[in-house]
């Protein structure tokens, strides 16, 4: 959508690609920082809640 208002006021695709295609990516990448991080923390809980669990079960 953005790509295609560019490129009919610009007459040109390829300056529409060239101006928007960085930004998109940097967009993407900060947001796969934030899911990274919060990936991370849901794993480690995940794995406490295994280990106890697996030591609540073996001491029964």
């Amino acid at each position: 959508m953005i790509v295609g208002a560019i490129s009919d006021s610009t007459h040109s695709l390829g300056f529409a690609l060239q101006t928007t295609g960085p930004t998109c990516l940097l967009l993407a990448g900060l947001i796969c920082l934030i899911g990274i991080k919060t990936v991370a923390g849901d794993i480690e809980r995940a794995h406490k809640r295994i280990n106890q669990s697996s030591r609540e079960a073996h001491s029964k």
